[in-house]
């Protein structure tokens, strides 16, 4: 079966048929009309993001300045695969989402993080939509802290870390299956990297999400941090997935793992372009200084403190780009708590 032309078609084949079961098991969960069940698989996948969705979600983002050259060269991306390498500040993430924007065809998209964390602030800092800025676009965060993390979100409080193994595990498949449903008919979908992935080692969020995923593009920020049995599901989703378009984001990669990636799409009969490089100007702005802790506690500690801030929007202006902090919100309260149970004001 290996060697068969048909080893692809099985596993699609059979992840179609769990998400038939999810349908039918989970469907009568959340609606209770047998003509609406009968009407909502068409529906869901009838609800696709449009050009103008991932658009607005960057202009937001901009507040009304042009996208940096760096952008729109990401933006611009003719590749199926692209390959990213930029720093913290250089605005990636409105570069991805103007990367999405550019498919002809409408597709779900799916920005994939390495952790519950890193999930939850993307989704916060570019999805979640209290005011109604993005308009009425569908968007979801998705991993097993979730509903947590909506809590501290809507509550302007940090995340904390959450025990998942306390969840009984029934408990834990409905929740996968039900999201799954939500998966469906959501358009653009911040998650972790796990969600997607996992449909390579037949996890369950993975599989219950395929019929989503199979018509989705794809962002894989922070790729740095993969361990290697990560790194080498991502090559492999690279090459056996190879319909979908797909982002990769990093801050720096070893040549290695450039090399490796170069490779397996050679495999397949496609070429990885040159990495697109981030502006180095931005890279190099300072973002942290050193404050002295009190007299009974010799050590320091980087903070992030007001007039760093108030610094890097002055360079961030003189080199004529949006002047931006460079301590995200969450980032800040955790250094004001440190900060206070340390006794240092300021």
């Amino acid at each position: 079966m290996k060697s068969s032309p048909d080893r692809f078609l099985v596993p699609i084949v059979k992840n179609c048929l769990i998400a038939a079961d999810v349908a039918g098991s989970a469907i009568p969960k959340v609606i209770d009309s047998d003509f609406l069940e009968s009407q909502w698989i068409q529906t869901a996948f009838q609800s696709c993001p449009q050009q103008d969705d991932f658009r607005r979600i960057a202009q937001v983002r901009l507040n009304g300045h042009d996208p940096r050259p760096f952008q729109m060269q990401v933006a611009e991306s003719p590749s199926r695969v692209t390959l990213v390498m930029a720093g913290c500040g250089t605005g990636k993430t409105v570069a991805a989402y103007l990367w999405a924007a550019r498919s002809s065809s409408p597709r779900r998209l799916y920005f994939c993080y390495p952790t519950t964390g890193t999930a939850t602030e993307g989704f916060r800092d570019y999805l979640h939509n209290p005011d109604g800025q993005l308009g009425d676009i569908n968007t979801q965060l998705f991993h097993s802290r979730r509903d947590i993390d909506f809590e501290m979100i809507l509550s302007n409080g940090d995340t904390d870390d959450a025990n998942d193994d306390s969840v009984n595990n029934n408990s834990v498949n409905a929740v996968d299956q039900i999201e799954s449903l939500e998966a469906w008919s959501t358009a653009i979908s911040a998650c972790t990297v796990d969600t997607v992935l996992g449909v390579l080692q037949n996890h369950k969020r993975g599989r219950f999400a395929w019929l989503a995923l199979a018509q989705a593009a794809l962002v894989f920020d922070e790729i740095h941090a993969y361990d290697d049995v990560l790194f080498g599901k991502l090559l492999r989703f690279l090459k056996d997935l190879k319909g979908l378009p797909v982002l990769l984001m990093t801050a720096s990669l070893p040549k290695g793992r450039e090399q490796a990636i170069r490779e397996v799409l050679e495999e397949i009969d496609e070429e990885l372009p040159s990495p697109i490089i981030g502006p180095t100007e931005l890279e190099a702005l300072p973002r942290y200084c050193q404050k002295p802790l009190p007299e009974n506690n010799p050590k320091e500690l980087l903070v992030g403190v007001s007039d760093l801030e108030c610094q890097l929007a002055r360079d961030l202006k003189e080199v004529g780009t949006k002047a931006i902090t460079g301590v995200k919100a969450a980032s800040a309260a955790a250094v004001k708590a440190i900060n206070s149970k340390l006794g240092i004001k300021g």
